[in-house]
């Protein structure tokens, strides 16, 4: 069920745009932030289906939210959502073909909604847009090659050591099995890794 937003949702959706921009007005402000629609999701909620089509990304203002393939009978992670990040299944909502990702939500969150045909609105009135719309797709690009990367390149301790540095609130949000799937490691491995690092920083030098 989407809703409007109230004024602090407003106030933060607003300072997601200024992130990107110095062009915002109050006067344009006023006319776009009708198009942004909150979303509130319950934990385990399934945002898209694979199969399904994507129509809509998103802020994430409150929760935690993944996207996963289905292998045979295991789910293999693909990234993790937090507040100040976006979210969607972009491949569809670019393309318009059935999602081969899973967006679910794994606690209660809320959403700020932009669906396509709001985002053409939003671009006709607010010009800037596009170029806030391409900071945002660069900046998701650059996230997803780096993972190729280390995921490529580096050992599992390398990539653990990766995400202590660059995202440690996941290892407090996280179940470590859905870390585990993530760094490309079984559960096991991953508990073996994190005692290894926590017993070195434990070791007098």
């Amino acid at each position: 069920m989407l809703t409007p937003l109230n004024t602090f949702q407003l106030e933060q959706t607003r300072s997601f745009y200024n992130r990107f921009t110095n062009k915002l007005s109050d006067e344009v402000w006023n006319l776009i932030h009708p198009f942004h629609q909150l979303r509130m999701t319950e934990k385990g909620e399934v945002l898209v289906a694979t199969g399904q089509i994507c129509d809509w990304f998103a802020l994430v203002l409150e929760g935690t939210f993944r996207y996963f393939h289905q292998v045979k009978d295991k789910e293999v992670v693909g990234e993790f959502y937090l507040p100040g990040n976006t979210i969607s299944s972009f491949s569809s909502y670019i393309t318009g073909l059935p999602s081969r990702i899973t967006v679910d939500s794994l606690e209660k969150g809320a959403l700020v909604v932009i669906s396509k045909e709001a985002e053409q609105s939003i671009a006709a009135l607010f010009p800037d847009y596009y170029r806030v719309s391409k900071l945002v797709k660069d900046k998701l690009y650059i996230t997803n090659y780096q993972r190729y990367i280390t995921h490529l390149l580096d050992n599992a301790e390398t990539r653990y050591l990766h995400l202590l540095k660059q995202r440690p609130e996941l290892l407090q949000s996280v179940h470590q099995y859905m870390i585990a799937s993530y760094l490309g490691i079984t559960p096991e491995a991953f508990s073996r890794i994190r005692k290894k690092i926590a017993t070195e920083k434990l070791e007098p030098r």
